[in-house]
């Protein structure tokens, strides 16, 4: 998985059910590459797609097994954090956890 697909992954869960193009604005990515990772990580049975009432668009959420993968990467993403923390630095690793630890954060507690 990569660094992308973990936040798009993450990003799903902390919102779900989420509109596609909603979660696009809210990551500043382009929606053709939204969809590329949606349908990846559907295709490995981590989120489902569905059809927006509206049908123009999609409504993204997390599957059990994502939920599952989420929880198993979460001790692995700690342990980068160290490491990152060890290179860069009290600063620079603070910063970057203010950016990404609220979408875990909010994962336990949502």
């Amino acid at each position: 998985m990569t660094t992308g697909q973990l936040n798009v992954l993450t990003s799903i869960a902390i919102r779900q059910p989420v509109p596609a193009g909603k979660l696009a604005r809210l990551l500043s990515m382009e929606i053709s590459t939204l969809s590329r990772n949606a349908r990846l990580l559907q295709q490995h049975g981590l989120i489902r797609i569905e059809h927006a009432e509206r049908r123009d668009g999609r409504i993204l959420s997390l599957t059990d097994v994502g939920a599952e993968k989420l929880a198993k990467l979460r001790p692995a993403w700690r342990t980068a954090q160290r490491h990152a923390h060890e290179l860069l630095g009290n600063e620079a690793s603070e910063a970057i956890e203010q950016l990404v630890d609220p979408m875990f954060a909010e994962q336990r507690t949502g």
